[in-house]
């Protein structure tokens, strides 16, 4: 099965231009695909896709949270470039990693790279590509996102991450049907 795949240049300099010409880094992380042993979506910054992402497995109050295991909660969380004892396995400047701030029951998220569900504890992964259960090119999409949030650090930029559901929207006539269906049936 092919997959779009992230990377390109435009796209990259038109995030950048957007992101220079607001003063601001929103992101946005549309959880698209969730298995049982993953949930993958999509990063947008600024409005425009950028990434995928992969977590691990969005769990309802009933489950409750597995340490390690479980997604974050739906939310809008601020996001800040912070030192971090795992940055010795990451290309990152000063130590600093970007930490997603005030997540409820959740402690030291961080947006790094990683390919499946066994490199993260909760943390964001991002990749140009993704297959069932993984994502790739994670090195490489992770030195670019790093590039811009360490900017707006250093700018003081705000820089937040919105984390939502896709939904699928029903259009007029779809609607229609299945309202006939409902009927019906």
């Amino acid at each position: 099965m092919s997959y779009k795949v992230f990377g390109d240049k435009n796209v990259l300099d038109r995030i950048w231009a957007s992101v220079e010409q607001s003063g601001k880094i929103d992101m946005t992380l549309t959880r698209r695909w969730l298995t049982a042993n993953t949930s993958i979506g999509i990063l947008s910054i600024n409005g425009i896709e950028f990434s995928y992402t992969l977590e691990d497995v969005v769990r309802s109050a009933e489950e409750g949270k597995v340490w390690g295991k479980t997604a974050i909660p739906y939310g809008t969380y601020s996001v800040t470039m912070t030192k971090s004892g795992i940055s010795y396995k990451f290309n990152t400047i000063n130590g600093l990693l970007p930490l997603l701030n005030k997540v409820p029951g959740f402690t030291g998220i961080r947006i790094h790279p990683g390919n499946r569900a066994g490199n993260t504890e909760g943390c964001v992964l991002v990749g140009y590509s993704r297959g069932n259960d993984f994502i790739g090119d994670s090195t490489k999409c992770f030195g670019d996102l790093y590039k811009l949030l360490y900017e707006g650090h250093l700018k003081d930029w705000p820089m937040k991450i919105k984390v939502t559901n896709f939904e699928r929207k029903i259009v007029g006539g779809v609607a229609a049907v299945l309202s006939l269906l409902t009927v019906f049936f």
